[in-house]
């Protein structure tokens, strides 16, 4: 009698054992599974910021300019123009202005005048109207520091604001700063290749004529111009 309660003890022991190792595999393999599934899901987030396209839309920038620093949003596509050479740059790099100073002479360039249709007007280059360009409600304004340093600070406060140095010659500067503040750089690049290759043919074209030195009087209502 005594022999056969050890036995059922023993059966009793080993099954107990049993019941308790296929608790814990199954727990084992419970817990690998989740481990699995939570490296799965921290491995996707990089791959997926890998792809993710640099300069899409809403991504927010940095730039360096005349009156310091300015954070734009990608891709303005509210941008009021307050020099003529940013009127230009923004309709070459395909971007519409809602606003823009007055040409000079009240009259656009022929090349312009079809694409500035329905751009509202913002006063004169030398005198932006600050309540007109604040009730069009820009995400972007774009100018230079030798028309318009003293109403940057009003204009910080209507939106992201960035601002040439000066104007004229430093043409080619301004406007890779205005293509980086559209995020346009790529477009910028292209239109600027393609202008020196043309600058390059016209040399070779040229030749020796281009040594002939020419001036250029332009008269002006109050002033006369020598080049």
């Amino acid at each position: 009698m005594e022999f056969e309660r050890m036995s059922d003890r023993m059966l009793r022991v080993r099954q107990i054992n049993r019941c308790l190792v296929l608790v814990v595999f199954a727990l084992l393999v419970m817990s690998l599974a989740g481990c699995g599934a939570a490296q799965s899901a921290t491995g996707a987030a990089p791959a997926a910021q890998a792809e993710a396209p640099a300069g899409g839309e809403g991504e927010t920038r940095t730039l360096e300019h005349a009156m310091g620093t300015a954070t734009v949003t990608c891709a303005p596509q509210r941008v009021v123009t307050l020099e003529q050479g940013a009127t230009d740059a923004a309709l070459a790099l395909g971007v519409t202005p809602v606003g823009a100073v007055d040409p000079w002479g009240d009259k656009w360039y022929g090349y312009l005048a079809d694409q500035v249709q329905g751009v509202a007007a913002v006063g004169a280059e030398t005198e932006p109207n600050l309540e007109t360009i604040a009730l069009l409600d820009p995400d972007l304004i774009i100018g230079s520091r030798l028309r318009h340093e003293a109403i940057y600070d009003q204009l910080q406060q209507i939106a992201p604001t960035v601002f040439s140095e000066t104007i004229g010659r430093t043409w080619k500067a301004n406007f890779q700063l205005y293509a980086q503040a559209l995020c346009r750089e790529e477009k910028g690049a292209e239109l600027i290749a393609a202008w020196e290759q043309r600058i390059a043919d016209f040399r070779a074209k040229m030749g020796d004529r281009l040594n002939t030195e020419v001036s250029l009087v332009r008269f002006r209502a109050g002033e006369v111009r020598i080049y």
